[in-house]
């Protein structure tokens, strides 16, 4: 399978530990730099349009069973596009996320989902959701095509640091209503949050963004025009 490639190099910048003594706590991991935050998303955009590549449309945001009912979050689809194609065999498709079997992979998490901010305690929670409903990449349960993006990739809202974690199997999107109040984003230390656009690109939005200007940011097709720079931090 031809995959695309990735422009920028991967951050390493893990740090291991000394020994402790003995009944001492071990030192509280240091959490990852906005640099990382970036590339984490870079790669879940290129793992995006990867599976987009194969499937001719994004993947839907959860895999659902026959009567409808999600089962497994979008990040479990896009594993073999991140380089974990023996991890997303391990699951059973057909089953929830919180099934006997499948509870299991949890603590399996790739790193490129999380951990952020205070959810370094655990390890099996991420903070990067889509947003779901009418307009978004995500309405519906078939995924979407990149035509129906009309409103331009680069001013489109594919994947966002909300403010709640969630168990990154269990399909537990953003809900969003266009005349409601939007989901909670973003709120982990600083005055900004990641944001990645459906062209590739991730941008860190101010904390105190106009609410108007992320309504059109999320939605794919209102037809409104969007000056990004105005959502930045």
């Amino acid at each position: 399978m031809k995959h695309l490639l990735l422009g920028t190099a991967l951050i390493s910048a893990a740090l291991v530990p000394a020994a402790l003594p003995p009944g001492q706590a071990q030192a509280r991991e240091p959490q990852p730099t906005r640099n990382e935050h970036i590339n984490h998303l870079k790669q879940i955009g290129l793992a995006m349009h990867n599976y987009h590549s194969t499937f001719k449309k994004f993947p839907p945001a959860a895999v659902y069973d026959r009567d409808g009912k999600a089962l497994l979050s979008w990040r479990v689809l896009i594993l073999p596009y991140l380089e974990q194609n023996a991890l997303q065999q391990q699951f059973k498709m057909d089953e929830p996320w919180d099934s006997q079997h499948n509870i299991k992979l949890l603590a399996d998490m790739p790193k490129v989902f999380g951990p952020i901010g205070d959810s370094m305690d655990d390890r099996t929670k991420t903070y990067y959701r889509v947003f779901v409903g009418p307009g978004t990449v995500f309405e519906g349960k078939n995924g979407t095509k990149i035509t129906s993006i009309t409103d331009g990739t680069s001013n489109t809202i594919m994947v966002v640091e909300a403010h709640d974690g969630v168990a990154w199997t269990k399909p537990d999107e953003l809900p969003y209503d266009p005349k409601g109040t939007l989901p909670r984003v973003g709120n982990h230390g600083g005055n900004g949050f990641h944001v990645l656009m459906c062209d590739g690109s991730v941008h860190t939005f101010r904390q105190n963004f106009d609410p108007q200007l992320m309504h059109w940011a999320i939605t794919r097709d209102d037809g409104m025009p969007l000056d990004i720079e105005k959502l930045e931090r």
